[in-house]
């Protein structure tokens, strides 16, 4: 992620599912022709794999973030994959305070969560 050579810092390419390293072909980024976008043309500054269970269902995404931006990317595959804006006001322009906490967190009375925290304009964050 982060195609600043190219002058690209929104991009993430993507090998193909299940394999490493195999970034040609219909079912990764091909080269860039299918990569992609998070909003508009800012950096991003920092991003981590996230993991909750919800009762019995499962969910992993990429949390990715800019300065002040913040998304989520799910899905598992190229024809699943989805990009949901979290927030255009919020995001981390300290890439090294973001911290995933993989225990269970405690967010409420009986629910616990692994939860990505991070440093942003406005303060600390916590993510869940």
């Amino acid at each position: 992620c982060g195609y600043t050579e190219g002058g690209k810092g929104n991009r993430c390419d993507y090998s193909m599912t299940h394999s490493a390293q195999i970034f040609n072909g219909a079912e990764s980024s091909n080269g860039g022709t299918q990569s992609l976008y998070f909003g508009g043309s800012a950096n991003l500054t920092a991003a981590t794999q996230l993991y909750n269970r919800m009762g019995s269902n499962i969910f992993i995404f990429l949390l990715a973030l800019k300065d002040n931006e913040t998304y989520v990317l799910t899905g598992d595959g190229p024809e699943t994959y989805q990009i949901y804006p979290v927030s255009t006001n919020v995001g981390c322009p300290a890439p090294k305070s973001l911290v995933v906490a993989e225990v269970g967190f405690d967010i409420a009375s009986d629910v616990q969560r692994h939860v990505a925290l991070w440093v942003s304009y406005a303060g600390p964050v916590v993510f869940d």
